[in-house]
């Protein structure tokens, strides 16, 4: 999971260096150091997701170019990067890294977030705020100013759905909610998932193709309302004795 989020830029000074980290030394001046080429890369790298595992950590990043003259050398380059243990899964992350480079990109170009050293000062509550907000409840939403908001939400990663076969009986594992909120198809076919009747069993009951069950009963399972058994079939033995 994710060990913490840094503001890194480049420094007319000092080069690469990060200027903000959440929590604080995560990241060690020297691992920066060592990966630095790559978390702020020449021009012509910038736009690209970075993801980079090296010194016990996988950092994951998006630098931003942004050029005018009042910056040195004509040319502000950053990016805001999340680091996470090696091994992380880390799928549900490229689209928040890429997203969140174009926010600081658009508040720096429209409030000078990054350039003003006053409004700098907001940059460690953001990182702050994010983090935390992300590690809890997989969202976050901070109002940066009257004007902006960081909107940022993490989605699972579905697995694709097993098929489905007429003998398999399907078995509620979580609240459906009310029929009325379904299409006219699931509202007949939901009722009859009890765990008892199998898929060609609630065709024959509701009248609907056994296609048509199966794609429905798919999408239940991919969105974790239902699982798949076999059907159960009971032996009755009798025997006498003589």
């Amino acid at each position: 999971w994710m060990k913490a989020i840094f503001y890194s830029e480049f420094d007319n000074i000092a080069g690469p260096k990060i200027a903000y980290q959440y929590p604080a030394s995560r990241v060690a001046a020297d691992a920066f150091d060592g990966m630095a080429e790559y978390i702020i890369p020449k021009p012509a790298l910038c736009g690209k997701l970075v993801i980079i595992t090296a010194f016990g950590h996988k950092i994951m990043g998006w630098p931003v170019l942004i050029e005018d003259t009042k910056y040195h050398r004509n040319a502000l380059i950053f990016n805001v990067c999340f680091v996470f243990e090696p091994e992380s899964d880390t799928h549900a992350f490229p689209p928040i890294v890429r997203k969140l480079a174009a926010i600081f990109r658009d508040l720096e170009k429209e409030t000078e977030l990054l350039f003003s050293p006053k409004k700098r000062e907001k940059i460690p509550g953001i990182l702050e705020r994010i983090y935390k907000d992300l590690t809890r409840y997989a969202e976050c939403i901070y109002p940066v100013d009257s004007a902006n908001t960081i909107s940022l939400k993490l989605f699972p990663k579905f697995e694709n759905p097993p098929i489905v076969e007429d003998h398999q009986v399907p078995i509620c594992i979580a609240e459906i909610g009310d029929l009325a909120e379904w299409d006219l198809t699931m509202q007949q076919i939901i009722p009859f998932i009890d765990g008892v009747h199998y898929i060609s069993r609630i065709a024959k009951l509701t009248g609907i193709t056994t296609e048509i069950v199966k794609e429905c009963v798919q999408h239940l399972v991919y969105r974790d309302y239902v699982k798949l058994i076999g059907v159960l079939i009971y032996c009755f033995y009798i025997f006498t004795i003589h």
